[in-house]
C-alpha cells in the first residue's frame, strides 16, 4: 500500500472515529513506500510525516474525553511544529512504540 492511500485509508477512517497513534504507526510500519518493515526511529520518522499530513489535511491532535458520560475531545492548541515535537519526546521517553491510549489521538472536526 502506499504512503498516499494509507493517509486516505486513515483520513477515511476518521470520519467515523478518532485515531489513536498507535493507529498510525500500525499503518505505517508494514511497507510504507519501502521493501522492508520500519523499526525504531525510522517508524518514529514515518508516524510523525504522516500526523503532520494529516494535521494539515484538517485533523486535531489530542485526547477524547467523556465526563458525564458525554463524548468530546480535548485539543492541543499548539502549532503541527510543537504537536510533531511533542509526540516525539514523548515516544522517546516510552523507549518502545506507543500501545492504545498513549501519547495522542487525532480526531477530523466535524
Amino acid at each position: 500500500m502506499s504512503y498516499e492511500s494509507i493517509k486516505e485509508a486513515l483520513i477515511r477512517e476518521s470520519k467515523e472515529d478518532d485515531i489513536g497513534l498507535w493507529w498510525i504507526v500500525g499503518s505505517v510500519s508494514g511497507e510504507v513506500c519501502t521493501d522492508s518493515v520500519l523499526r525504531g526511529d525510522e517508524l518514529c520518522m514515518a508516524t510523525l510525516g504522516m500526523v503532520r499530513d494529516l494535521l494539515e489535511a484538517g485533523m486535531v491532535a489530542g485526547f477524547p474525553v467523556r465526563p458525564d458520560g458525554k463524548y468530546s475531545f480535548k485539543t492541543w492548541n499548539i502549532s503541527h511544529d510543537e504537536i510533531i515535537s511533542k509526540i516525539k519526546k514523548e515516544w522517546q521517553e516510552l523507549g518502545r512504540e506507543p500501545t492504545v491510549g498513549e501519547i495522542v489521538w487525532l480526531h477530523l472536526p466535524s
